[in-house]
This record gives C-alpha cells, sequence and structure tokens, in this order.
C-alpha cells in the first residue's frame, strides 16, 4: 500500500499532520471519534499524537499559539515534532484523508459527510475565535 504521505503529496515540513492522519485513519473508532471532535470544535489526541484548535488555548498558557491548527508527535526524550496550519489546509488535507477512509469504510458515509459539513461551517465558514 502507498503510504499516506505519498497519496496526498504532502510536502515535508507538513509530516506531523500526515502522521497525525495516518494514525487516525488505522480504524472507524479513531477515525469518527477524530471527526466528531472535530465537528465540536476540538482537538482530538492518540497515544502521542495530537491535533489542537488555536480557540481550545488561553493566551495564557505556555504552548498557546494564535491561530489555526497545531498538530504535535511527542514522545517523551525520543521524538518531537510540531506544525501549526490554517484551518484551510487542515479542512483541504482532513477532505482527501476522509476519501481515503471512504474507500476502505463506504458504509461509514452519511457520517462522515455529516461530520465534514459541521467541521466545514464551523471551522471554515465561521473561522472559529
Amino acid at each position: 500500500m502507498i503510504k499516506l504521505a505519498e497519496k496526498l503529496k504532502v510536502p515535508q515540513e507538513l509530516m506531523p499532520m500526515c502522521d497525525y492522519y495516518s494514525l487516525i485513519i488505522k480504524g472507524p473508532i479513531l477515525f469518527l471519534g477524530a471527526l466528531e471532535s472535530f465537528s465540536q470544535n476540538q482537538g482530538f489526541s492518540v497515544d502521542y499524537h495530537n491535533c489542537e484548535f488555536s480557540h481550545e488555548m488561553h493566551p495564557l498558557e505556555e504552548e498557546y499559539f494564535t491561530d489555526g491548527v497545531r498538530f504535535t508527535i511527542d514522545i517523551s526524550r525520543a521524538y518531537e515534532s510540531e506544525v501549526i496550519v490554517t484551518f484551510e489546509t487542515f479542512y483541504k488535507y482532513l477532505l482527501k484523508v476522509s476519501d481515503i477512509y471512504l474507500e476502505m469504510h463506504p458504509q461509514d458515509s452519511q457520517e462522515v459527510k455529516k461530520f465534514l459539513n459541521d467541521i466545514h461551517s464551523n471551522l471554515i465558514l465561521n473561522q472559529v475565535l
């Protein structure tokens, strides 16, 4: 099977995002759970892979960032990686990953489409603050 990064044509600087998507696409529980969280304006973390929205952060927090979506991989003392992307970039690649997921799980089509519509409305059209 071709690697997700190659399928998505992800630039090297976005690899933490791609690694995150590669993890959650492995099964319905993770993928649908992540989409549900995203549709509720919340990030979703699995193991050492994290996805956080800027509006979830408080300006006084040490890890605060002003806008977008942050993907991090933090395996204590072994490996760390991070990228912050715009909501548009987050959504663009989420759509591509969703298409790949639906090739493997077509029975989840309605649920995925509903979540994607909610995510688009909340994050892109309304630009959540």
